[in-house]
This record gives C-alpha cells, structure tokens and sequence, in this order.
C-alpha cells in the first residue's frame, strides 16, 4: 500500500468515529426526529456513488466495528449488518443507479434505509431464535424507522444541493447547459 492510500484509509476511520460521536452525542440530542437520523447511512450512500468500493466496504466494517464496541448486543451485529448493506448498496449502485443524479441518490438513500433495518431486524431477530440475546425491538421501532428514512433522505437533499452547486461530482458528464 502506498502512502496516500493508507491515509485515505485513515481518514475514513476517522470519518467514521467523528460520525458515530455525532450521531450519539450531537443528533440524540435534538429530539425524536433528528435522534433517528443516522449520518453512517448517508456517509455510505455518498460512499458507495462516489468513491471506490474498496473505500466504501472499509468504512462499513469500520462502522460496525466501532458501534459493535460500543453496543450491547451481541458483538458482530452492526458490523455484519453494514457489510450486508454496503453490498447490497453497490450492486443496486453498479445495475440499476449508474447516474450520479438527484433521483437515483435519493432512492439510494431509502433502499440503504430499508436494507439496514431490514438486517438488524432479521439478524436481531436469528440470534434471538438462537438464544444468544434477549434484546428486542420497541414498539417506536417503526416509528424510528420512518424518521429515519425520512432524515435521510433530507440529509442527502442538502448535500447534493451543496455539491451541485460547488462541484461537478453530481453532474452529468455527457449533458452541456
């Protein structure tokens, strides 16, 4: 490995610890809404369109790893649960969302929301089967779930807005104004 590639590989590390602290310390503060909104999920949209995939699966397992140590269910959760959905992320990315538009980023951002907790429930819910936890859902799981898609999705709104404005990494390259 070169230099800068082991860099780059420490400041997604680093982006994934200052982004796990955000979202426990600064957006659990804000109240139910914004307490749902998970910055990990967007961060690996933005991933997934933008960078490599090698990039994109590390800061997943750095992800989990991070929250897995400071999590109290069994220890492999998140991170089997972020590996499961940065995969499913890249092939939707590489097979059906190929542009780097408005649209197709948004309906990334939804699917990485359905695909996360659709892995914690049932990976949640197998190791429960198993015996190995006795942690279970809340009932405001759902409600939780639908703040969170919905944050999401505004979070990305913003950031693509930004970066279209600033950058030409969500414009088409082949359409000329």
């Amino acid at each position: 490995m070169k230099r800068k590639e082991i860099l780059s590989y420490l400041f997604y590390f680093v982006l994934a610890w200052l982004a796990i602290a955000g979202q426990m310390a600064f957006f659990g503060s804000l109240g139910r809404f914004w307490a749902a909104f998970n910055p990990l999920l967007a961060i690996l949209v933005l991933m997934v369109t933008i960078t490599d995939f090698k990039k994109a699966i590390f800061f997943a397992l750095a992800c989990g790893l991070i929250l897995d140590i400071f999590s109290s269910l069994p220890f492999g959760l998140y991170l089997a649960v972020f590996f499961a959905t940065v995969l499913v992320l890249e092939i939707l990315f590489l097979n059906f969302f190929t542009s780097r538009e408005f649209y197709p980023l948004m309906i990334m951002g939804a699917l990485a929301v359905v695909f996360y907790n659709l892995f914690f429930l049932l990976i949640l819910g197998a190791l429960y089967l198993l015996g190995a936890t006795e942690a279970m859902v809340a009932v405001s799981y759902w409600q939780n779930f639908l703040y969170q898609l919905i944050s999401t999705t505004i979070f990305l709104l913003v950031i693509f807005s930004v970066s279209y404005r600033i950058s030409k990494v969500f414009k088409p390259i082949f359409l000329k104004p």
